[in-house]
């Protein structure tokens, strides 16, 4: 394989990777601000995040029920989670990004 030829795959692939990573930093962004305070706190009522058990029930209803209840609000989360700017992609990937294990810094 030609020098140009591995030049352009590897740009491509690394042209594929570049929204993935920035969709990760942004979510990490809106966790940090709008997410995290309620979904550690050891005393509250929040699935805890990265809690895999503690989200498998709420799953079994499916993540657009969940993402949902973020919008909506439910219990003592507010609506929106207090961020007015999310779009329903984003809590989403919210959704995800804390019902999944911790992950790796």
């Amino acid at each position: 394989m030609n020098s140009s030829f591995r030049s352009l795959i590897v740009l491509a692939f690394t042209c594929i990777s570049l929204p993935a990573i920035a969709i990760d930093e942004y979510t990490k962004e809106l966790y940090d601000s709008y997410c995290q305070a309620c979904h550690v706190a050891k005393n509250g009522v929040a699935p805890k995040s990265f809690d895999v058990k503690a989200w498998d029930p709420r799953l079994k209803n499916g993540l657009a029920s969940l993402v949902e209840n973020a919008i909506t609000g439910k219990g003592n989360m507010p609506a929106q989670g207090g961020c007015q700017e999310c779009t329903y992609e984003d809590f989403e990937d919210l959704v995800k990004y804390m019902s999944s294990e911790k992950p790796a810094k």
